[in-house]
């Protein structure tokens, strides 16, 4: 993953054209409540629930309940991160959560057992995802002011940002796995997301919150102006913010992003504190951005959320395009931070800093 490091690169990302092909990619997208809705329909088609008892999907699938992991402490994912309604005439219908149910589980008539409903237990950071990348698409849809008809994407495989058919297989007895081409549309996913798409790392980057007549200082008429159609200054007025929490909010929630089911990010992330892509976003920026005169200043004032004055302000404007950290609330804080966070968290993106090249504490 890569960041954009400087101003002119977050105006290269920020063109028409370039939001335009994001915004197309977006609206193919499910909302949350479509995925979760596929998903469900997915595994219980998969599974082939409907008009079968347990015993006859054994005899397909193998014994897909009657188990925990090696350890015998966990259900493995399809237990897990969805609920199973279990119903059995005359007993009483149960919800498979834990080995206590499987258990229970386990007296129940095979041949008169019915799985009546599979329904997404986990998944919350996936749907918040999607209703973000929503919220993204619709803010920037208002602002480059666009409509469908008037979509040309470079990407001539568009279709692929739409969920794909099969979701689910089981391949081995008693197993079921994620098909291909959803750990593919996964893959996708995760790399609209900061700092994968350059084009949503810009518009998260320029969500500095500095006053618009600091950002001229170091900014050209172009680039303010860009801004300003953009909705990020709301206002031409000289103390309107690089602001816009429509943008920022939903870009935030993308950092909570986690893969569901069997699948995992694949970064190597030592700092617990952060998420994966958090711990992403900060080592793709000190990987690829050089350093600055004054640096360690503004990014000891966000790793320790430094209040800022005023008068301040036009210096930290120098470099706010630059390094990943913006205004909140009148104090410096790191670029994806919604208001003051945990102490640890600002320390482990600190680290991360040191590590790829950027010492705080040395000026």
């Amino acid at each position: 993953m890569v960041t954009t490091t400087d101003s002119s690169q977050l105006f290269d990302c920020l063109t028409d054209e370039r939001l335009e092909n994001i915004v197309a990619k977006l609206r193919r997208l499910p909302t949350g409540s479509q995925f979760e809705r596929r998903v469900e329909e997915a595994l219980a088609t998969t599974i082939g629930i409907k008009n079968r008892t347990y015993d006859e999907i054994i005899d397909e699938h193998g014994d897909l309940i009657g188990y925990t992991d090696s350890d015998g402490e966990h259900l493995p994912w399809w237990l897990e991160d969805f609920e199973w309604t279990i119903t059995a005439e005359p007993m009483a219908s149960i919800s498979i959560n834990g080995s206590s149910s499987i258990e229970q589980f386990e007296n129940y008539p095979l041949g008169r057992t019915h799985v009546e409903n599979i329904s997404l237990r986990d998944g919350v950071s996936v749907i918040n995802a999607l209703d973000a990348f929503a919220q993204l698409e619709e803010v920037l849809t208002t602002a480059i002011k666009l409509n469908s008809s008037e979509l040309t994407p470079s990407d001539d495989n568009i279709k692929k940002y739409e969920l794909p058919e099969n979701l689910f297989v089981v391949q081995d007895s008693g197993r079921i796995d994620t098909s291909d081409s959803f750990k593919n549309w996964f893959g996708l996913l995760v790399n609209l997301c900061p700092a994968a798409s350059l084009e949503l790392t810009a518009c998260l980057r320029v969500n500095a919150n500095i006053e618009r007549r600091h950002a001229k200082e170091v900014l050209d008429d172009e680039e303010i102006g860009r801004l300003t159609e953009l909705d990020i200054f709301k206002s031409t007025e000289p103390e309107a913010r690089a602001y816009n929490k429509n943008y920022h909010d939903p870009l935030v929630t993308l950092f909570d992003l986690t893969l569901p089911f069997d699948l995992e990010l694949e970064i190597d992330n030592d700092k617990s504190s952060l998420t994966d892509l958090e711990y992403a976003y900060y080592r793709g920026w000190a990987q690829g951005a050089d350093r600055v005169s004054n640096e360690p200043q503004w990014l000891r004032m966000a790793q320790n959320q430094d209040s800022i004055s005023s008068d301040e302000e036009y210096r930290f404007a120098e470099l706010a395009f630059q390094l990943p950290i913006r205004i909140s609330n009148s104090n410096v804080v790191f670029e994806e931070e919604k208001g003051y966070r945990n102490s640890n968290e600002c320390e482990a993106i600190g680290d991360i800093l040191e590590e790829f090249g950027h010492p705080i504490n040395n000026d």
